[in-house]
């Protein structure tokens, strides 16, 4: 084979790893806000189609965050103390980072500051999880449930940023879910969860269905979702009610819950800002509920519906 066909061979090789840089810069463009209108209408697109990525911009915005904290000086004494060692004994030498920008793929040159930062930010992440599990041991509530920072982030970015879709796009919800009729969720569910979960007394509740369909919950667990919208608050001009979401995932004894007891779902480190949806959890029958609403009394009411107690504790 000659050098040129080898090269083209090898042109040809990169193909889908070329497909996958590009919806990595597509979501790292959308979380440094830097997409052009015609990337946003792109961007729209591919959430239509993998809603789950939704969790990826979130978790590159709270990258984000967790670097500027850091470079702020918030990370705990002993972890800057630490850093600063490991930074003295580093060689100077230039590092070559590959970090694609959203038009561009271009191969950074870091100098040494920027390298010792990037050890810096790496390690303030990877030890926000401890740090966080070793400041909570001992001081939790009894009815508390110790869960790993990582998988809680995972789960509260997931679920409100699903069920913010939700309640900004109700109108599109009975487009994008292929159930739409409550007396066929049953069997949908059966058909992805190899069993059929408890769906709640919806109708007698004061609900009716808009969608329901399968989702990626993060875990090991397979999951599905309901959109419902309560029919008791729905403005008399013929307007929208308060939308409920229910998150249904195969227990996998991830999250180690009581059967019996409601916790609610909360990320102890999210920044600060405009006052997320509350997510309730309970375990029943190998399958863990997930609920969140922006509306307090029709939580309450989907809580009751699916006949789950108050919470007691939180994890």
């Amino acid at each position: 084979m000659s050098m040129s066909e080898n090269t083209n061979h090898r042109h040809r090789d990169t193909d889908e790893p070329d497909t996958v840089s590009a919806r990595t810069q597509l979501l790292r463009g959308a979380a440094d806000e830097q997409l052009s209108d015609a990337q946003q209408a792109e961007l729209a697109r591919h959430l239509e189609r993998r809603p789950e990525d939704h969790a990826v911009i979130a978790f590159e915005r709270r990258l984000r965050e967790t670097v500027a904290s850091a470079s702020r000086g918030s990370a705990p004494a002993a972890l800057r103390d630490r850093i600063t060692t490991i930074g003295s004994a580093s060689s100077s030498e230039e590092v070559s980072l590959p970090f694609p920008n959203v038009q561009t793929r271009p191969r950074w040159r870091f100098s040494y500051p920027v390298r010792w930062f990037a050890v810096a930010a790496s390690l303030a992440i990877l030890a926000s999880g401890a740090f966080v599990i070793l400041r909570q041991s001992g001081v939790g509530q009894p009815d508390d449930v110790q869960v790993a920072q990582q998988s809680r982030t995972s789960l509260v970015t997931f679920i409100s940023a699903q069920h913010e879709e939700c309640e900004v796009h109700a109108d599109m919800i009975g487009m994008r879910f292929k159930t739409t009729k409550l007396g066929d969720v049953p069997t949908e569910f059966s058909r992805v969860l190899g069993s059929t979960p408890d769906i709640g007394h919806v109708e007698e509740s004061g609900f009716k269905l808009l969608g329901a369909g399968p989702c990626a919950v993060p875990g090991r667990g397979k999951s599905v979702r309901m959109v419902l919208e309560s029919t008791s608050d729905a403005p008399p001009s013929g307007g929208r009610g308060s939308i409920v979401s229910i998150h249904i995932q195969q227990d996998t004894g991830e999250l180690n819950l009581e059967s019996g007891k409601t916790y609610r779902l909360v990320d102890k480190i999210a920044p600060t800002g405009s006052a997320p949806a509350e997510i309730f959890v309970w375990q029943r029958d190998g399958f863990v509920y997930f609920l969140t609403s922006k509306s307090e009394p029709a939580m309450q009411m989907a809580r009751a519906a699916f006949g789950a107690k108050e919470p007691s504790g939180t994890i």
